[in-house]
């Protein structure tokens, strides 16, 4: 993911000229039709074309491309937590709808919904063709209103998850990845799930076995010291 993140922006960087940048955004707040404009005047593709405009100037912001109702196709942060594609988005909220309307402007909108460091922030979208909408969201709002949003609880601070390897609970910082917690025993985050857990010789099913033992977690803790 930053790989291709990296690759996007250096496009951007030699197909888009800071002084187009500057013509069209000028020091207006960036909102979808500026990402149209852009791309009607340099051939480059729309996730570059997001990168660079997210990188613009110093202001929180995501650009999000939504090609299928639900999910997140691509999205480009600017001082926030990377939210990987594929991602669900809110349910009846602005991307969720951005197929089926014709633009939204400064609507709220939960980044991140569902995740660890989700964060409520200003939408603002406009659907280009019946298969791609843009939109751009920021703690600021594109229409000059008083930005007043209820920060989110990150709902990795709620839930309890325990390790797949160890079965201790995982509850140590967070990975910007799998948005959950790592592992206090091995430091392991949800990204790292064993393929398959093997069958205990002892209980004959299937559960965790931690590196060194020859039972699962359940018949190491019922033994005798």
């Amino acid at each position: 993911m930053a790989e291709e993140a990296a690759c996007h922006q250096f496009a951007g960087q030699v197909l888009v000229p800071t002084e187009l940048l500057d013509e069209i955004i000028g020091g207006d707040a960036l909102v979808p039709k500026h990402l149209v404009s852009l791309r009607e005047r340099v051939n480059i593709s729309w996730e570059a074309l997001a990168v660079t405009a997210a990188s613009h100037s110093d202001v929180t912001k995501a650009v999000v491309l939504i090609r299928s109702r639900g999910e997140v196709s691509f999205v480009a942060a600017n001082g926030l937590v990377p939210w990987r594609r594929g991602s669900p988005v809110q349910p009846r909220g602005p991307l969720d709808r951005a197929l089926q309307l014709r633009s939204a402007r400064a609507l709220p909108e939960m980044y991140r919904h569902n995740l660890g460091g989700a964060q409520e922030l200003f939408c603002d979208t406009l659907r280009v063709h019946d298969r791609l909408a843009v939109a751009v969201l920021s703690p600021r709002r594109s229409d000059g209103g008083l930005s007043i949003l209820n920060p989110a609880e990150p709902t990795w601070k709620e839930r309890e998850e325990f390790c797949a390897w160890c079965n201790a609970e995982r509850d140590v910082g967070w990975c910007h990845e799998c948005s959950g917690q790592r592992c206090r025993e091995c430091e392991r985050c949800g990204c790292d799930v064993p393929i398959s857990n093997p069958v205990c010789p002892r209980c004959f099913l299937a559960g965790p076995i931690q590196t060194g033992s020859e039972v699962c977690v359940d018949c190491e803790a019922d033994s005798p010291c």
